[in-house]
Parts: structure tokens; sequence; C-alpha cells
């Protein structure tokens, strides 16, 4: 492909001016919210109450709780520990302030410029093509108004893309692991291991075994040994697995709010999620996607099926993209139609890699594109002119056998 540039790594200075203008800029807008923002006032205060009564920590300058019922003992049991966790880490090393719960974010943002970057170009081998994708994160509305909120989806978008990262540069314990660390954030972590299935399926180096083992022992294990504080707490395994029965009910069931939305939804930006309004009621910060971009996932992931053999590392990106997203719809289907926006954040990262490369390689390679095209059309019009022949074949032998059986008669 042209383009391509396997020996220079240029592309890694204005990857990091990037990656610091998103730190930076996301810092000064945190600053501005001196409050908890949204439901910052849950999970916030559910670290806050881990600290004091899982880790005894009581040598905190505390911030105040938020006006809710029951929320200073609150533990946010519904949602697995571990992105509590990373709050707890801030608050300890930091101290329990606004703009401290948010560092953690704004440092994951950063990162996460880096390794879409990185995989872009372990995908093109080209640094100005890498470059695309961290511009295109840069600018994402979702990503640029969650990283300087103190939620769960954001450390799970992290982890997501850890995931997706390690598949590319074919680390599949790696990844593994990384599933589970997603799925120890929000239970909807699990979504990515159909796709992380499909990816070792096709992985032609890796024995069945590993596979199995790697799909279906390592992730519940991380996610085991992270919820050993909580699993302590409640007083063993029985009462835990309990809570998580409760939690997975939960889930898939209807929950009341003004801005639910479809899965389908996201794509166009419809009833994004309002985290933040001004005093006069206009809306500051929301969990908003890009209706012009979002949608070309589906065009995008019908041309990388065609060429998933030549562009395998760009198809993995497209899989683990679409495992996230077709789970919900299985989620909508079973009762969990309290979707909301914001769980498209996940998204964001692989969005902003699948649909520019494929597009591009697309461009590039249009000939071969072209030619897999025809194969598939030629293939389909052949299994069409195969069955009415076996059709007219079976007429003729049952005409035969009439007339066989008229000529006894």
């Amino acid at each position: 492909m042209i383009l391509r540039d396997k020996r220079t790594y240029w592309g890694i200075i204005p990857v990091i001016i990037i990656a610091y203008l998103t730190f930076q800029l996301g810092y000064n807008e945190a600053l501005g919210f001196d409050c908890y923002i949204s439901d910052e006032q849950w999970y916030v205060s559910a670290a806050r109450n881990m600290l004091k009564t899982m880790f005894h920590v009581n040598n905190i300058a505390w911030y105040q709780y938020p006006q809710a019922e029951g929320i200073e003992s609150y533990l946010n049991l519904e949602h697995p520990p571990l992105g509590k966790y990373i709050i707890m880490l801030a608050m300890i090393t930091l101290g329990d302030k606004p703009i401290y719960w948010r560092i953690p974010n704004l440092i994951e943002a950063a990162i996460m410029i880096i390794l879409v970057y990185l995989i872009a170009r372990k995908i093109t081998k080209s640094e100005l093509l890498a470059l695309v994708p961290p511009l295109i994160l840069f600018l994402d509305p979702l990503f640029n108004n969650m990283k300087i909120i103190a939620m769960l989806d954001f450390p799970q978008a992290f982890f997501t893309l850890l995931a997706v990262f390690f598949m590319v540069y074919d680390k599949p314990l790696l990844a593994s692991i990384m599933i589970g660390l997603a799925s120890s954030i929000k239970h909807s972590g699990v979504f990515l291991i159909p796709g992380y299935a499909v990816y070792l399926y096709f992985k032609q180096d890796i024995s069945k075994i590993r596979s199995l083992i790697y799909t279906f022992v390592v992730p519940p294990l991380v996610f085991t040994i992270v919820n050993i504080p909580v699993i302590t707490y409640l007083g063993g395994i029985k009462e835990w697995i309990d809570i998580q029965l409760w939690a997975l009910s939960w889930h898939a069931s209807y929950k009341n709010n003004p801005f639910i939305v479809p899965p389908w939804g996201w794509l166009i930006n419809q009833e994004p999620f309002v985290f933040y309004y001004s005093p006069e009621g206009t809306p500051l910060l929301s969990a908003k996607t890009n209706p012009y971009l979002y949608p070309l996932i589906i065009p995008t992931l019908i041309i990388a099926l065609l060429m998933y053999k030549e562009w395998f590392d760009l198809f993995k990106v497209h899989v683990m993209l679409w495992s996230y997203y077709i789970m919900y719809y299985v989620l909508y289907a079973i009762g969990g139609r309290s979707q909301l926006s914001f769980y498209a954040m996940p998204m964001a990262p692989l969005v902003s890699i699948v649909v520019p490369l494929t597009l591009v390689k697309a461009v590039l390679e249009y000939e071969k594109l072209s030619e897999k095209l025809r194969n598939l059309v030629k293939r389909l019009k052949r299994k069409q002119e195969v069955i009415p022949e076996s059709l007219v074949a079976s007429e003729n032998t049952s005409i035969t056998e009439k007339s066989r059986q008229n000529h006894e008669e």
C-alpha cells in the first residue's frame, strides 16, 4: 500500500502533543465544575464509603456528600468495584475533591490517544494514516465530555481499548485479562467476549484448549480476583453471587429515565444524556455522539467482511466494536430497555479507528476490493443457478416416475 513507512516513528511526536492537549484541556474544563457532575454523586460516594467500610481509611479530609437518601452507606453494588477502586486511588493519593476524582479519566484519555495511534500504525504501517484516528478521537464529543466526569463508562472504554490493542498486537492472554478488567468496571464488559471468541476462532496459531481458557476462564478469574474485597465484606462467595444475580436482573429490567434511547439511537445522537445544566437550564455537558461518523460503522463493516483475511488486524477492531454494540440489542430484547447514550463510550475509540481506516484502505485497495465483490456476486449467481437446475431435475424425475406408474397401470 502507498503511504507505508515501517521504519520511522515521526508520528509519535504529534500524537504526544495531542495526548497532552487532551489532558490539559480536560483538566482546565474539569476545574470549572467544583461539584458533583451527574452520576458522580453515586460512584464517588460509593468509592468514599468503600474506603471507610471495606478498607478502614478515615484519615482523609472528606468532601461533602450529595443530597440523596442513604448516600452515606451506598456501595453501588449493582456495578463491579474496579471503577470505584480507581476513584479511591485518586482520593488516597491526591485527596477527596472534584478535580482529583477526574484525574484518572484524564490520564486514561491521554493514553487512549496514543493507543489508537499505535493500533492504526500496526494496521496501516503508515505514520500519516496512523494520525487520523487520534485526531478523530480528540474531536469526538462523547470522548471529550465524559473524560472530565468520574463515571464508570470511561475507564471501561480504556480497558476495552487495551483489549483491542493487545488483540491487534497478537497478545491474546493480555487481551483476555483486559476483558476481565473491563467487566470488573461494568458487567457489560462481558459483551466483548463474543468478538474475542471470533478473533481466536480465526487465529490459526493457538490451540482450542488455550482459546477456551482465554475466553471462558481468564476473564471470570480476573473478575473474581478484583471482587475479593467485596466478597470479604459481604461475608462470602454465596452472598456475593446473590448480589451478582440481583445486579444482572436489575440491568435487564426497565428503569424510568427521561433520556432513555435504544442502541440504534446512539448512532444518530438521539436523546443525548445531559450530565449538567447551566443555572438557566441550558445543557452544558451531554453524552453526544457524532451522527455523521457513527452510522458509517455499518457500511465499513460490510467492506471489512469482504476483506477480513487481507485486513485481519482491522477486522479485529470491527469485531470487538460490533460485539459490544450488538449485545446491547440482546439486552434490549430481554427487557433491559433503559439504555442511555453514554453506554456508547467504549465504542468511541474503536469508531475512530474502523471508520477512517476502512474507508481509506477501501480507496487505496479498490481493485482488490472490487475483485472480492465480483467473486462474491459470481458465487451467489452460481448458487442461484444450481438451485433451479436441481428443482428441474427433481420435477423431471417426478414426472418420469408418474409416467412409469401410469404405464404399469
